[in-house]
């Protein structure tokens, strides 16, 4: 900075004017067309276009593996998350798992047209406060989300806590 501050050639300032001209126009371009060049943006297209694509699943009556014929008993399934286990692990109920699994007590997804460039990763504790709190990072930003539901907690006034924005790039 110092030696272009210090020339003295007349075409220092045109050309800065010409590069921050530049740099404007690709701000404009990318604020037009955010698919052309965030990543955040592809991903949100992607969900978008994967949730609006029906994938029909074969049905099939045939096993795959035949029946082994043994003198064993079979042993006690066990199901260490919620003993005792009623009914063996099928498809239908493992699909229904993933909805059932909660890793975020207390996070909501962004709302919709909310300003901070949510994409599915992007959790929000404490919707609302008029401070906000915004934690960009990697997966290892999902480490630390229950220390601050566990702050919440703490301080027992939400009011007096911030909104805090979790967006980890996954």
């Amino acid at each position: 900075e110092t030696p272009l501050r210090r020339n003295k050639s007349k075409a220092v300032l045109p050309s800065l004017v010409a590069a921050m001209t530049i740099l404007s126009l690709l701000a404009a371009a990318m604020y037009a067309t955010p698919e052309s060049f965030s990543i955040t943006q592809h991903q949100i297209d992607q969900l978008k276009a994967s949730l609006a694509t029906d994938v029909p699943l074969p049905a099939t009556t045939i096993s795959l593996i035949g029946d082994v014929q043994t003198n064993a008993t079979a042993p006690d399934m066990p199901n260490s998350s919620r003993p005792p286990m009623l009914e063996a692990a099928s498809y239908l109920k493992i699909m229904a798992a993933i909805d059932d699994w909660n890793p975020d007590p207390g996070y909501v997804a962004a709302p919709e047209g909310s300003p901070f460039l949510a994409n599915a990763n992007t959790r929000v504790l404490n919707l609302g406060q008029p401070n906000v709190v915004l934690a960009i990072g990697d997966s290892h930003l999902d480490y630390i989300r229950p220390r601050f539901v566990k702050l919440l907690q703490d301080t027992g006034d939400a009011t007096a806590f911030p909104t805090m924005v979790f967006k980890p790039r996954h």
